[in-house]
């Protein structure tokens, strides 16, 4: 098939996977659109100065780049291969997707003060996803999780309920993962056949192919994700800390155990790492940290544990949400953690700051200030 046939079945973007999601991009450099560059202009009320970050699963970027606000406008252009699925982070750590094609062009309308209602334009899933999220904020939580249901059975070949499926029932606490299953094996079906009628026209739907990748590659792993429960043994790893440590099951042996995930651009997530570093100088060797920092290079986590005078393992290959311990502890959130006794059963999942903090004070049976604090 030529590139120009090709080009003509390219329609929409492709949502990648976040966080623990990996699949294969198909590269077809040569019968890119236009000159295989996408732009994001963007216009904001009430915002003079600021800057955003932004980064895609895929192969865009690598790593989190910046965006430059000047006078509330801003304009972003980047070389893609394929669709992608852009992450826009805004200084209060709010995000955004955005789905971007080689050749098109995206805006973002909005005020400052009302981020859920911007208005991002450009591409038919775009609009979509903005029409969804409008009305989603009309809606109650169980209301919005219904109208994620009925968007997904309307647009099961879009990248759009890709993202929907993840945001909502897989990395919203709790987790829904039998409803995340029943709907990605519905956009599976219509994928499937989808990619049958192709075939049979001797044509190839690009973004339908990578996101089918990516639903096929989803499906197993919820599985794996259901695993890490209450009163469950933590599962089976090995790895090696930024240091080239080796860190695994062992190395819990007989202490209460924290692992937790965090990321230098959320700052929520900082603050549970400093309440760690609180615990843990106050306990010492007797609670056992592991950190999994989800930054797409090791920098900034080196210099958060260089700088800490108080020293456990921290977890940076700079895979992002497709770091492999991630997947085998089912930890899906920038502040997901883990609680784990004595004897390497899971006591909690997912606790806030003030619950984590309470649940290691009573696994170690000392009442709140009354430990003694290690200098």
């Amino acid at each position: 098939m030529s590139c120009n046939n090709l080009k003509k079945n390219i329609s929409t973007p492709i949502a990648q996977a976040m966080g623990c999601f990996v699949f294969c991009v198909l590269l077809l450099s040569a019968c890119s659109e236009g000159d295989g560059r996408f732009s994001i202009k963007g216009q904001f009320k009430h915002l003079n100065q600021a800057q955003f970050y932004i980064y895609s699963e895929g192969t865009a970027l690598n790593g989190i780049d910046t965006i430059k606000v000047q006078g509330g406008r801003f304009t972003y252009e980047k070389e893609v291969r394929t669709p992608q699925t852009m992450i826009l982070i805004f200084p209060n750590f709010t995000e955004q997707a955005v789905f971007v094609t080689p050749g098109k062009e995206i805006t973002i309308e909005g005020d400052a003060s009302h981020l859920r209602e911007m208005e991002i334009k450009g591409t038919e899933d775009n609009e979509q996803m903005t029409a969804f999220r409008l009305h989603a904020n009309t809606l109650t939580p169980p209301e919005t999780g219904e109208a994620v249901k009925q968007f997904v059975n309307e647009h099961p070949l879009s990248p759009a309920s890709l993202y929907l499926v993840q945001k909502y029932f897989i990395k919203t606490l709790p987790s829904d993962y039998a409803t995340a299953t029943l709907l990605l094996k519905k956009m599976k079906q219509e994928l499937d056949a989808h990619r049958k009628q192709m075939t049979a026209e001797n044509e190839e739907d690009l973004s339908v192919t990578i996101l089918s990748t990516a639903v096929n590659e989803l499906l197993p792993k919820i599985s794996g994700m259901k695993t890490v429960a209450k009163g469950a043994l933590l599962p089976s790893f090995g790895v090696k800390d930024i240091n080239g440590n080796r860190v695994n099951n062992a190395s819990m042996k007989n202490k209460v155990s924290v692992v937790s995930v965090w990321a230098s651009w959320y700052y929520t997530s900082e603050q549970m790492q400093r309440k760690l570093r609180y615990l843990k100088r106050e306990f010492g060797d007797r609670l056992y940290l592991l950190s999994v920092c989800v930054d797409a290079t090791d920098k900034d986590c080196k210099r958060f544990a260089v700088a800490d005078t108080v020293k456990w393992a921290h977890v940076c290959t700079g895979e992002m949400w497709d770091t492999p311990l991630l997947q085998t502890m089912g930890l899906q959130t920038v502040t997901g953690n883990i609680v784990v006794d004595a004897k390497g059963r899971v006591v909690a999942t997912n606790l806030n700051e003030r619950e984590l903090e309470n649940t290691v004070r009573r696994l170690l049976k000392t009442e709140t200030g009354k430990s003694t604090v290690r200098k």
